[in-house]
């Protein structure tokens, strides 16, 4: 009656199944074991009468359509089948929400007759303007001959512009795609259309289908502090997952604080070198980007501490060596072994002419004490000498900047109490020789305590601020 499967991220999840029973009942949860890392954990149970409660924004498909609807104005549809009993030869074999094949998702139906250039498109509920900021949503393309998939956003006006286009083989998994949404005239729909390719081996899939209170993050760009924006983890490539968490918590080894907000609250991605065995791999997948004449550089922070903990890749990859059975592509940054428990920082360059994508791969080391995390992804077009990340205020920042203005405060005030002892003693100056004039006090006797009290003022405040300096320093030192 419900499933999931994978590395559902570090926190926690509603989930809820409609189902209807004639008779007296148990619910049974079992949960198998995947692997050495990892838990699976539940929490906080109810029975309810009557029908689920629809999710609000999202669609994950395994209840319904979710309201969505079939055009009729079109030549194929679009069905909703779960990855056991898709026909297509190049069928996922498993959704995106649960990565299993009892998963529901959307596909395009094959027509007993293929004929390029076919199309089929459903549209979603009515929406107002302003209700969403983006729209996030997974999709699959395989196949020789895919097609293209189009997603537009259909107003009342019957204006409708093109939010997202992808067209060809997406190397067989599910992919990321997010836009931002208009959130200014008339009511609106959101159409998706896919239309077939050259060959019937192609298929497009479509799942998990999101409105987004927020703005979309920026293409490229994830700080972990939320999810794992658009990385996902292989399912079939490799031995163990990526996780996500709390720098707070874990073995020694681990960074202690985050690079984002560099305290024990922030998030990070990691492994673990004490689970598993020698050479186990571990790999997470980004978004496809779209190639710019000026390139593209991938920068991130990265943290490998204990010894021989493993080694850390980056690859690219692109639909041509993707489709020429290098899975996963050209390694393009290394770094191995103990590199000190701090955060280092990564710069990349790569060009390409058509879509590409990245894998981080972790190779576990010898050693069982060890791990590896990363944090603070961007990659945008063009040099890397043409970015510079804005500066983080880390607590180390915070700390010094305090010392200075401490500092700062503490010349004020002593300037300040040496002019009001230079003003004092001048005011005592003028009245004492006032008094001289109208006394009989000795000449030579009040010289000698006047020349005590001018030395040791002069001398003791010159000497006092010739003397001070201060220095704030506001650099992290564990980001060296």
């Amino acid at each position: 009656m419900w499933q999931r499967q994978g590395s559902q991220g570090n926190e926690w999840h509603m989930a809820q199944s409609h189902v209807q029973l004639t008779e007296v009942h148990q619910i049974l949860i079992e949960a198998s074991v995947g692997g050495l890392s990892g838990h699976i954990a539940v929490d906080d149970l109810s029975v309810t009468k009557g029908a689920c409660a629809p999710t609000e924004g999202i669609c994950d498909f395994e209840e319904g359509d979710c309201g969505w609807i079939q055009q009729t104005d079109d030549d194929l549809d679009w069905i909703r089948v779960s990855g056991n009993n898709v026909q297509s030869k190049s069928r996922p074999g498993f959704d995106h929400t649960t990565n299993t094949t009892n998963g529901y998702f959307f596909y395009v139906e094959s027509a007993p007759t293929h004929v390029q250039g076919h199309t089929a498109r459903m549209t979603s509920p009515l929406l107002q303007t302003g209700d969403a900021k983006c729209l996030q949503l997974w999709y699959y393309m395989e196949g020789q001959g895919t097609g293209t998939l189009n997603v537009y956003q259909q107003f009342s006006d019957k204006d409708r512009p093109l939010l997202v286009t992808q067209s060809g083989e997406q190397g067989g998994l599910w992919r990321f795609a997010q836009t931002p949404l208009t959130v200014s005239g008339s009511n609106y729909r959101i159409v998706v259309e896919g239309i077939t390719g050259q060959t019937e081996q192609g298929v497009i899939a479509l799942d998990d289908v999101q409105f987004s209170d927020y703005p979309c993050t920026a293409s490229g760009q994830c700080d972990f502090e939320v999810n794992f924006c658009s990385w996902m983890n292989l399912l079939e490539e490799d031995d163990a997952d990526w996780l996500r968490a709390q720098a707070g918590t874990g073995n020694h080894t681990r960074p202690s604080v985050d690079h984002t907000t560099n305290t024990s609250t922030g998030y990070y991605l990691y492994m673990d070198s004490s689970v598993g065995t020698w050479g186990d791999t571990a790999m997470i997948l980004s978004e496809i980007f779209t190639p710019d004449s000026r390139g593209h550089c991938f920068t991130f922070w990265y943290h490998m501490y204990g010894y021989n903990v493993g080694t850390l890749k980056l690859y690219k990859n692109n639909r041509t060596a993707h489709n020429s059975g290098n899975k996963f592509g050209q390694i393009v940054w290394e770094e191995s072994g103990d590199q000190g428990d701090v955060w280092r920082k990564a710069n990349v360059y790569v060009a390409y002419r058509e879509p590409f994508w990245f894998i981080f791969e972790f190779l576990k080391g010898e050693a069982p004490k060890g791990s590896i995390a990363i944090d603070d992804i961007h990659i945008f077009p063009g040099p890397c000498d043409s970015y510079t990340t804005p500066p983080t205020p880390h607590h180390h920042d915070t700390v010094g900047i305090g010392v200075g203005v401490g500092v700062t405060l503490f010349v004020i005030f002593t300037v300040g109490a040496v002019l009001f002892v230079l003003n004092k003693k001048t005011k005592r100056e003028s009245t004492l020789e006032d008094d001289i004039l109208d006394s009989n006090f000795s000449y030579r006797h009040f010289d000698c305590n006047m020349t005590g009290l001018t030395s040791t003022g002069e001398d003791g405040n010159s000497s006092d601020l010739g003397n001070i300096s201060f220095s704030a320093d506001g650099n992290d030192t564990s980001l060296a």
